[in-house]
């Protein structure tokens, strides 16, 4: 599950921070690491079937982390949005706080936005008229 946190920053408009674990980070990482494998052509190995460790040698494990955090945002954004409970108005501009080491795999992936919200509005109870009679 995605933690975020809300901050309002006034009525309409809200800061949303998001934290993913390495662990929820991980489907999106291999989803990218196949994606890659499709791309490349590296001698001795069919297309779609050159490993992992070969395709950190050539292309780097920072370049498939940056690939599964590009292709991931956006369902992150949307899971913190409905846990959030947040009808969003506009799109936020997503700044990337942290990413998780790519080395040890430890870590958090951390963005956040600003974004414009549908106010909440309460309505007032009414009181029924106290009728004659």
């Amino acid at each position: 599950m995605v933690k975020s946190t809300v901050e309002e920053l006034n009525p309409t408009r809200v800061k949303l921070t998001v934290e993913v674990s390495s662990e929820e980070l991980e489907p999106k990482i291999k989803a990218a690491y196949s994606s890659i494998a499709e791309q490349v052509q590296v001698p001795g190995f069919r297309k779609g079937k050159v490993p992992a460790a070969i395709i950190d040698q050539r292309v780097g494990r920072e370049y498939v982390v940056q690939q599964a955090i590009n292709d991931g945002l956006q369902d992150f954004y949307r899971a913190s949005l409905d846990d959030a409970e947040i009808t969003p108005l506009s799109q936020p501009e997503v700044s990337v706080d942290e990413i998780p080491d790519v080395k040890t795999k430890e870590g958090v992936l951390k963005f956040s936005g600003e974004l414009d919200i549908k106010p909440r509005i309460e309505a007032p109870r009414l009181q029924r008229p106290r009728g004659r009679g």
